[in-house]
């Protein structure tokens, strides 16, 4: 059903009209996130720009630069990226849609959604890798990198004070990357 809003609260003139069948909600349209990754074996950092189309869902594009930073260097498959990284540097894009299912409407409370990450990097590399124990020759330590992929994610946006928000996600991409 439609919300009758409680019109005794908002700044109206008396030549202004309100529609008893508007839902008026008093949640940003525009949202602007900025970040560090971690975990991640590459990522570093990200500015998202979440613009809402409807009250109950957004698009949002995060662009992300690509360095190396190794917070967790005892988990296997990062160390061994960073075995075989001298250096990274590059960037991200990654749009996204989302469903906003909560009765706090968007950008606020819980979502779902669906991203294309895109990375293009130039990675520098030692003259030889390891790879599972294995020691493999390189015959350029420049070489240039390239992911494309889809996913799904889910997760809670809090919006406070109309000026921050605190985001907590979990999703699972697939991707594929050619070096």
């Amino acid at each position: 059903g439609k919300i009758k809003p409680d019109t005794s609260i908002l700044n109206v003139t008396v030549n202004d009209t309100i529609r008893g069948d508007t839902v008026y909600i008093d949640n940003p349209l525009n949202v602007i996130k900025a970040g560090i990754n971690l975990p991640s074996a590459y990522g570093f950092a990200y500015l998202t720009y979440e613009r809402v189309l409807h009250y109950m869902g957004s698009v949002q594009v995060k662009l992300e630069y690509l360095g190396t930073y190794n917070p967790l260097k005892t988990v296997s498959f990062i160390e061994d990226a960073y075995r075989n990284t001298l250096q990274i540097n590059g960037i991200g894009i990654t749009p996204e849609g989302r469903y906003y299912g909560s009765d706090k409407y968007a950008p606020k409370g819980v979502f779902v959604g669906f991203y294309i990450p895109m990375q293009f990097a130039s990675v520098k590399a030692p003259p030889s890798i390891v790879v599972n124990n294995s020691v493999y020759s390189l015959p350029s330590s420049e070489i240039s990198y390239t992911l494309f992929g889809f996913g799904f994610d889910a997760g809670y946006q809090y919006i406070f004070k109309k000026n921050f928000s605190i985001e907590a996600l979990i999703g699972v991409s697939i991707a594929r990357g050619k070096f």
